[in-house]
């Protein structure tokens, strides 16, 4: 079985673009050797990306409903499937039980408004801590698994 996990750069307060789309400029203050190694990482570790209905790439399969999809492509075998971005998408399938690890890169800024990385919720996500790391440039790097009831 294949795992599904999150993967985002989030500011101090919160937000994973400014206020426009595509606005993540602040990545830039979080970038340096630690994210290179673990963005090539990912290239090891995974075999599928998954993006929200916003970006338009080249060689996408789109998809009207993606938790029965998702949920599908999880009990294949293969690598890693990540979900980069796609705050709303992220949030769909954290909530239908189908995420298995939330990676967020916390960047030492406060952007003061945007698109929040995690949505409103009727209730509390329980997430346990299962790794942490510094960069360099003071960006925290968090690996979380959701505490299944």
């Amino acid at each position: 079985m294949r795992k599904l996990v999150v993967w985002n750069l989030m500011t101090l307060d919160g937000y994973f673009e400014g206020t426009k789309p595509w606005d993540i400029d602040f990545h830039n203050l979080a970038w340096g050797p630690e994210l290179q190694r673990y963005a090539e990482q990912f290239g090891r570790e995974s075999d599928l990306l998954v993006f929200g209905r916003k970006p338009g790439w080249n060689n996408a399969r789109v998809v009207s409903d993606p938790i029965p999809e998702l949920t599908r492509l999880k009990q294949e075998d293969g690598k890693t499937i990540f979900i980069f971005g796609s705050a709303e998408l992220a949030d769909s399938l954290l909530k239908a039980g189908l995420i298995d690890e939330v990676r967020v890169c916390l960047v030492p800024v406060i952007l003061g408004g945007g698109n929040p990385l995690f949505k409103q919720a009727e209730g509390q996500v329980p997430l346990k801590l299962i790794e942490s790391s510094t960069t360099e440039g003071g960006a925290v790097i968090l690996r979380y698994e959701p505490v299944k009831a």
